[in-house]
């Protein structure tokens, strides 16, 4: 040690901070397999859940292949349509999957389907009959009226050439006789005269006989006029017509798992499936679900009043009372009732509603009054179609009142409906009105065709009320 250094002092404890630690022990191998098999687990249930995101139900896949509904329910399960087209489509469509249940449901409702076709089949077959026994017995009747005119005919001529015959031999007789006594001659008139009382009663009988058998072809004309009516009526009775057979519900439920919450859906068209009121109920649920529906068409659905008020209650509790645009709901017998849950939920919820089709409805002057009283309120609306319904001139009345107030309405059909002069009047006072507003601000275009109780008077006068609109269509 050198003169000077200071002798340096370790202590334990700087020896133990600078010394190595010692080495920690390994996990054992259990614990090891118990992070592996939760690590797998974590990867497996994120695969599950992306399979799961991009798989397909096995009832898609089953369905035939070159069939549209099977393309537009596998881009509805993957979320990547905008517009779903269901028309008269889910005729097609088997979801119970249990192959037993499935496959009983399928039979059950093609036997159904073919009875009502069956049954149709039937009933034209019958129509066919009945006109072709119809038309049969008016030309045997026509027929059997000429061959009695002819023999009418014929019998005339046979008295007449026999009243000439005569005439001649007594002209003959009294020639030769011509130099008789007075008493050969009050002999001769009196025979004339009884020729002549003959010929009376030859005459007499014969239009008896025409009377008689004229009375026979009008009672037979009748009778068949009768008859023909009977069976024209049979042939369009309603009892006759089967219903066409609902959408199994396991079909409608498994459709509507589908629909529900699909973020990207903007349209439905559903019409001309037999889904009945309980069907209407369920998608009306699903419907409930949709944050960006704009387009709903559920035309020929059989929903009924029931499936009205369905529709009426989804708009008013969801979403669908801000992003519906157009709602096509025709051809679903709702009369005056259904028509005014589906305009009072429509009027007073949808601020944004710009198409309302309620055509072929059985929509009577109630309705109507309903329609434009409810519709006051809804200020976007600028399509409305009430074609084909009953609405008479109380509603029309209302209606006229109502298409001169909404400035945002431009088109509206009232064709095939059963109002008169006096709803047509109101009408065009309604035209004459609204000349003075401007164009942005009024009706463009009405339909009143096929209104068959409108003369051709007040056709012209509505016509003439039409011209003096610039821009202004009407179809008569």
């Amino acid at each position: 040690m050198l003169e000077g250094e200071e002798e340096l002092v370790v202590s334990d404890e700087d020896f133990s901070m600078t010394s190595e630690p010692e080495d920690e022990k390994p996990p054992n191998l259990a614990q090891l397999i118990l992070q592996n098999a939760k690590i797998q687990l974590e990867i497996q249930a994120k695969r599950d859940l992306q399979k799961l995101e991009n798989s397909i139900p096995e009832r898609i896949t089953k369905l035939p292949s070159h069939s549209h509904l099977k393309h537009s329910l596998k881009l509805l399960w993957k979320n990547r349509a905008r517009l779903l087209t269901l028309s008269h489509a889910l005729y097609d469509c088997d979801c119970s999957g249990d192959q037993d249940v499935e496959l009983k449901l399928v039979n059950d409702f093609n036997d159904r389907r073919a009875t009502y076709l069956a049954n149709e089949a039937k009933l034209k077959l019958k129509a066919e009959k009945a006109k072709a026994k119809a038309a049969a017995k008016a030309a045997a009747l026509k027929k059997k009226r000429r061959n009695s005119d002819s023999d009418d005919s014929d019998f005339d001529s046979d008295d007449d050439d026999s009243h000439e015959d005569d005439s001649n031999e007594e002209d003959s007789n009294n020639t030769s006789n011509g130099n008789n006594s007075d008493d050969d001659g009050s002999i001769a008139s009196g025979e004339t005269s009884a020729g002549a009382r003959t010929g009376r009663t030859n005459h007499s009988s014969t239009s008896s006989t025409e009377n008689k058998e004229g009375e026979t072809h009008g009672e037979g004309e009748e009778e068949g006029k009768e008859e023909e009516g009977k069976e024209e009526e049979h042939r369009d009775s309603d009892d006759d017509i089967e219903p066409p057979p609902d959408i199994p519900a396991i079909t409608s439920a498994f459709v509507n798992t589908i629909i529900m919450g699909k973020t990207k859906l903007e349209g439905i068209q559903m019409d001309e499936n037999p889904l009945g009121p309980p069907g209407t109920a369920n998608l009306c649920q699903a419907l409930t679900t949709l944050p960006n529906l704009t387009m709903l068409n559920l035309s020929a659905t059989n929903a009924g009043t029931e499936g009205a008020r369905s529709l009426a209650d989804a708009i008013r509790g969801s979403n669908l009372q801000r992003t519906l645009l157009h709602v096509v709901f025709g051809y679903n017998g709702i009369g005056s009732d259904g028509a005014a849950y589906i305009v009072e939920a429509v009027g007073r919820r949808c601020r944004s509603l710009e198409t309302l089709r309620l055509h072929n409805n059985n929509i009577t002057s109630d309705g109507g009054q309903t329609i434009a009283t409810e519709l006051l309120q809804c200020k976007s609306l600028r399509v409305l179609d009430l074609g084909g319904n009953k609405i008479g001139d109380r509603g029309i009345e209302m209606i006229a009142e109502y298409i001169g107030e909404n400035k945002a309405l431009k088109r509206i059909s009232l064709q095939d409906n059963s109002f008169t002069k006096r709803g047509a009047q109101a009408l065009v006072r309604t035209l004459r009105l609204i000349n003075q507003f401007p164009t942005h601000e009024r009706i463009q275009g009405m339909s009143v065709a096929q209104c068959h109780r409108l003369t051709d008077a007040i056709k012209i006068e509505l016509q003439d009320a039409a011209r003096c609109l610039p821009d202004f269509r009407l179809t008569v």
